[in-house]
């Protein structure tokens, strides 16, 4: 909060924090890398190895 200027949040009940702290700015930018690894990480969807293999 003293480098920031930001609050720092505290996790509510819902397990979430307060929207425009850097917990919650943190909690998003790690679901997004999250996400990302999942999709790139799953395997090819049956329909699309198919089309790749036409080519």
């Amino acid at each position: 909060e003293i480098l920031t200027e930001v609050k720092a949040g505290e996790r509510k009940k819902d397990e979430t924090f307060e929207e425009g702290t850097v917990n919650y700015l943190v909690d998003q930018e790690l679901q997004r890398l999250a996400l990302s690894w999942k999709t790139f990480t799953a395997p090819p969807e049956k329909g699309k190895e198919k089309e790749s293999k036409k080519e």
